[in-house]
């Protein structure tokens, strides 16, 4: 009868294996860290965004009452005049080219 060779667990273990644990360990930790060091940035962002929403709040607190100048009907008027002499001059430039 004819021998066969069947692999088994080997009394040493495999140096290719050695060096990808060893790297999957530095990867876990780094990961790790990274994770630390985000949830600590995002605590800093949700801190900066209450402060800015603070001092804006109190921004609109210290402007409310004062009275801002509205535009007047001729004001409004000219201005979609305007608007609308832009919007047509840029066509009527367009034609005139050809």
């Amino acid at each position: 009868m004819g021998g066969f060779l069947v692999a088994g667990p080997s009394s040493q273990p495999d140096p290719v294996a050695l060096v990808l644990d060893c790297r999957l360990g530095e990867i876990v930790a780094a990961i790790d860290r990274n994770t630390r060091e985000l949830a600590k940035l995002g605590r800093q962002v949700e801190g900066i965004a209450w402060e800015t929403k603070r001092a804006a709040d109190a921004k609109d607190l210290k402007g409310k009452g004062k009275a801002m100048p509205e535009e007047s009907e001729e004001q409004e008027g000219s201005d979609e005049t305007d608007r609308e002499n832009e919007e047509s001059g840029s066509e009527d430039g367009e034609g005139e080219s050809e």
